[in-house]
């Protein structure tokens, strides 16, 4: 009887170790699966971002629009659209808690480099881009809460307004 007993006990154990090896591979599998979307995701709004500068600056000048301008363009209007967009698409995916962040830091890193290499020293690179990484943060929660509402539209039209409104107000 007391074998048959200890018997009974391994076989929960096993049964339970079962349970807890198939959640936690259904859990590696839904990271692994959100942290592709997100890289997926990254990589869109940099190469639309990223190559879409020169496009910008080539018809620019068929129409004689300064280059300027049409970085203004670029970094006021069109990168904000990009990025809210990208935001909104990893919300509906499930995917922004690693999207979100991978985006932040990226986005830090990328800026950082090229501030500290303009000569402005660590610190201060890091207070300047403070601001862009609680824009971030706060149009990521707009977004995710208007979705859970119901009304994601709105979500995105708000979070794309306050991006277009800092950026404009940064490129000053």
């Amino acid at each position: 009887m007391k074998y048959l007993n200890e018997l009974r006990g391994i076989r929960r154990y096993s049964r339970l170790s079962e349970i807890i090896l198939e959640i936690g591979y259904e859990s590696l599998n839904n990271i692994s699966r959100r942290v592709i979307i997100s890289l997926l995701l990254l990589l869109g709004v940099y190469v639309i971002v990223d190559y879409g500068y020169p496009g910008l600056v080539y018809l620019g000048s068929l129409i004689n629009m300064q280059p300027v301008y049409m970085g203004l363009l670029l970094s006021v209007i069109i990168a904000p659209f990009v990025e809210e967009l990208f935001k909104h698409i990893a919300i509906r995916y499930k995917s922004i808690g690693i999207y979100g962040a991978l985006f932040i830091l990226i986005e830090l890193l990328l800026y950082l480099i090229w501030i500290t290499v303009a000569g402005t020293d660590l610190c201060t690179a890091l207070i300047m881009r403070s601001g862009a990484i609680i824009l971030h943060i706060l149009t990521i929660l707009i977004q995710k809460k208007h979705y859970d509402e119901g009304t994601p539209l709105i979500g995105f039209q708000f979070a794309y307004i306050m991006h277009v409104l800092f950026n404009w107000a940064a490129s000053w």
